[in-house]
């Protein structure tokens, strides 16, 4: 059972991949599951991927929330290069460190 007010992921873990530069996809949201503001999207994935220009990849177990973040980057903010790799917790066997 998990703690009242933590939403369930579904892919909790204890560690991330190296050089993997982490939020939670859902510090992107209200409480009522909206989007916040674009300037608070902005300050949050900015201390990500700070670079508009430069490529990224963004990573979850199985998408789903990788692609919310996807969106966030390309229609809330304009990044261009950004891509999804689906999978990617489950296929990477190197994890270090606390998420």
């Amino acid at each position: 059972m998990r703690p009242p007010g933590k939403r369930d992921t579904g892919a909790e873990s204890n560690g991330r991949i190296p050089c993997a530069r982490h939020f939670p996809f859902d510090s992107l949201l209200n409480e009522d599951m909206s989007f916040k503001p674009v300037e608070d999207i902005r300050a949050i994935i900015g201390a990500a991927a700070d670079d508009p220009g430069q490529p990224v990849i963004s990573c979850c177990r199985l998408a789903h929330r990788a692609t919310l973040a996807r969106f966030a980057t390309t229609e809330l903010l304009n990044y261009r290069d950004v891509r999804i790799h689906d999978g990617s917790r489950t296929e990477c066997s190197i994890v270090d460190g606390p998420y």
